[in-house]
């Protein structure tokens, strides 16, 4: 008698694969979006670090120079192809960070404006497409100044009042003035500024509208600025930021990220040399 045997391949059938495939489909739509926060929070935790040591610099800075603050500028001969004597913050810094690095956020991938990239002070720094992300307060727009004087130029504001060093003693409270803020909008005009240069250095007047976690549109009183900032300014994209929060540096070498309501609060105390005794409510 003969037997025959019938070998049969084992595969999965239709419906199974379409519920692997559909498993699938779900596990990635649920880890996608954890791999992008955890990239975002590894480059939050980078710019929180930079910010850190060019917080840390300017304190050691204001050590050697008889407890003053950086310039915004200083004037000096141009090394490195430069032409423009003016010496930004972050040229001064220098001999304390060992590093030019420190100066951008990992975030921030906007391409230097070709409108700003003129040989500044180092222009090698624009030919090695070192990009800077922070800037300096300078005199910046509140309402207690509005309210005084109908001017976006508050001289109470900043590290560097003009082209004065501000003194770090006559800060009422350095752990709680800030010192350097990450600001690079996309689609104004000033989409990022190259190390060595005087553009950008400065974070001053209406910049403020460019601080992350702002709404808009500014239909809100707190994401509204003074009259005086009406506007384009009013309209300006914010920093992208870290889900609504950036970095922000303090005159005591400290750093932490912050969102806009917490920078915003008493009309932005946080810039203020010497605190305010009432209180502002936008």
């Amino acid at each position: 008698m003969r037997f025959s045997f019938v070998l049969r391949r084992k595969a999965f059938t239709l419906i199974e694969l379409l519920v692997v495939i559909a498993i699938i489909a779900i596990l990635a739509a649920i880890l996608f979006p954890v791999f992008a926060q955890a990239k975002m929070a590894a480059k939050k935790s980078v710019a929180v670090s930079n910010m850190k040591q060019a917080s840390t610099a300017m304190f050691l800075y204001a050590g050697d120079y008889d407890d003053m603050a950086p310039l915004l500028w200083a004037l000096g001969n141009p090394v490195n192809g430069g032409t423009a004597p003016q010496m930004p913050f972050e040229v001064q810094l220098y001999p304390y960070t060992k590093s030019y690095d420190v100066f951008h956020s990992p975030a921030d991938s906007a391409a230097v404006n070709a409108a700003y990239a003129t040989p500044g002070y180092m222009f090698d720094m624009k030919l090695k497409d070192k990009k800077r992300s922070f800037a300096y307060p300078v005199a910046l727009a509140t309402q207690e100044r509005w309210n005084a004087a109908g001017d976006v130029f508050d001289p109470n504001t900043g590290m560097s009042n003009g082209n004065n060093a501000r003194s770090m003693t006559s800060m009422s409270d350095v752990a709680n003035t800030v010192a350097l803020v990450e600001v690079w909008p996309y689609g104004q005009g000033s989409v990022n500024w190259s190390m060595g240069t005087w553009a950008g250095a400065g974070f001053q007047g209406c910049d403020l509208a460019k601080l992350a976690g702002r709404k808009l549109p500014s239909t809100a009183p707190g994401d509204q600025l003074v009259p005086g900032c009406a506007g384009a300014w009013q309209n300006f994209t914010p920093t992208t930021g870290y889900a609504g929060q950036t970095p922000y540096a303090f005159a005591d070498g400290h750093a932490k990220s912050m969102g806009w309501g917490a920078i915003r609060k008493n009309d932005f105390a946080a810039f203020k040399i010497v605190k305010p005794d009432a209180t502002f409510n936008p």
